[in-house]
């Protein structure tokens, strides 16, 4: 399995440190985000990796992979406008003949296991495409949540006035290239693109949800990089000093 790994937008939301490192490469205790996600990839097989970036970004990308994992078999796409990662992906369509796994980094899991490998499992079973999902801290209403029925789903919702459950999704998904068909289709803005591709994959297709029962961390703004920080720090001094 392929992954892709959109890694171009600007990093708003943790300004001004990600002016000059890409937010995806702030260390968080020993090591930077990416990597967490990355050695995740390795440990469930994953055999390419597609990163997409802006131009700005390039040089810096391709360094890390150089120094940090040499012998990945890695694939730069460039995206020149941050219109999300809806459009983000159709520009991956070409090396996307099989199911593949998308990866937001900014989202880390920890003490439930891997992610990774509950979506691969979940997909074997299922044959069909794949959405990750949590019980988010705090409301969930401010999330994009799931309709479902015994975890097959009937229904995703943008940030609803009234919960039809707690299951948000967390970022990361397993898609079949029936997603490109339906993209294609779909038009407005970035979170109605995306609430429409996944409505219209379940219906097309089926999609089912796989949810993660242990903590979900968000390293993509201040607090939540520094709550990530302070629940990793232990676990991560602990296997550096073995």
């Amino acid at each position: 399995m392929k992954v892709v790994i959109p890694c171009a937008g600007w990093g708003t939301r943790m300004y001004p440190v990600s002016k000059t490192l890409p937010k995806e490469l702030l260390p968080i205790v020993n090591k930077p985000i990416l990597t967490y996600v990355i050695e995740e990839c390795i440990e469930n097989n994953i055999e390419e990796y597609i990163i997409i970036v802006n131009p700005y970004k390039l040089y810096i990308y391709e360094q890390y992979f150089k120094n940090d994992f040499p012998d990945l078999k890695v694939k730069f796409v460039i995206q020149n406008e941050m219109t999300g990662w809806v459009d983000a992906i159709v520009l991956c369509e070409y090396y996307l003949k099989e199911p593949f796994a998308l990866i937001l980094p900014d989202n880390l899991f920890i003490n439930d296991g891997s992610m990774l490998k509950k979506m691969i499992d979940m997909h074997k079973e299922k044959g069909c495409s794949i959405m990750a999902v949590s019980i988010p801290n705090g409301d969930p209403r401010k999330y994009g949540l799931v309709r479902h029925d015994n975890y097959k789903m009937l229904e995703f919702v943008e940030k609803p006035e009234v919960a039809p459950s707690n299951l948000a999704h967390n970022g990361w998904d397993i898609f079949t290239p029936k997603l490109f068909e339906i993209v294609k289709r779909m038009e407005g803005e970035e979170n109605m693109k995306a609430t429409n591709t996944f409505n219209q994959l379940i219906q097309e297709e089926g999609m089912y949800v796989c949810e993660y029962k242990g903590e979900w961390l968000d390293t993509g703004n201040p607090k939540g990089f520094v709550d990530s920080f302070m629940k990793l720090v232990d676990r991560e001094l602990l296997d550096s000093s073995n």
